[in-house]
């Protein structure tokens, strides 16, 4: 267990742990406050093309510094795809969702507190250790898209596509995750 508190935000300390459902119904994407790659719009487009004969419906934070916001909001009218812009609920979003795509930085832990199953991506160098290390620990998968390319993409395909079919593979993500991190750090010093 990593003690990791003083990189939790309150909201994220003292959570229940909550068994994913059997099939995923919503998925959450969150990829940075900037995102200046706007991966977030490959990673929607990719799962409205892919997964269009699943019903699911996608919860998209974008940050406040996210500067393709008006062209997102405008392109993407979709029932099945909420946005939310400067949040400030971030764990009940987390918690409503069965399956989590993001960015390798902070959320990774709040997602752990969450016990929610996570992809991670890496979009930039800096992340890279980081989401290396919470893969050793937890066995979540991640791609890295600094560079995208056609066979990345496949990839990334594939993680997605096993994590919507294996509940068992969810299941068992979710509780490396959580039992990785407690929000209790400072207490047990």
């Amino acid at each position: 267990m990593l003690n990791i508190s003083n990189k939790l935000r309150d909201e994220f300390k003292n959570i229940q742990y909550k068994m994913p459902r059997e099939k995923v119904k919503k998925v959450l994407i969150t990829l940075g406050g900037g995102d200046i790659n706007n991966v977030t719009k490959l990673v929607l487009d990719l799962l409205l093309d892919y997964f269009k004969d699943k019903d699911i419906e996608y919860n998209v934070v974008l940050g406040n510094s996210y500067r393709y916001k008006d062209f997102m909001l405008t392109n993407y009218k979709k029932e099945k795809i909420n946005f939310h812009i400067n949040v400030n609920n971030m764990r009940n979003i987390m918690m409503q969702n069965d399956l989590a795509i993001s960015a390798g930085g902070n959320t990774l832990y709040e997602l752990c507190a969450c016990g929610v199953p996570t992809i991670s991506i890496i979009t930039s160098e800096n992340q890279r250790q980081f989401v290396k290390e919470i893969h050793k620990k937890t066995g979540i998968s991640f791609v890295d898209l600094t560079q995208i390319d056609t066979n990345k993409t496949k990839y990334f395909k594939s993680i997605i596509d096993n994590y919507i079919e294996s509940y068992e593979l969810r299941k068992h993500i979710s509780m490396e995750m959580f039992e990785l991190v407690d929000g209790k750090g400072c207490s047990r010093i």
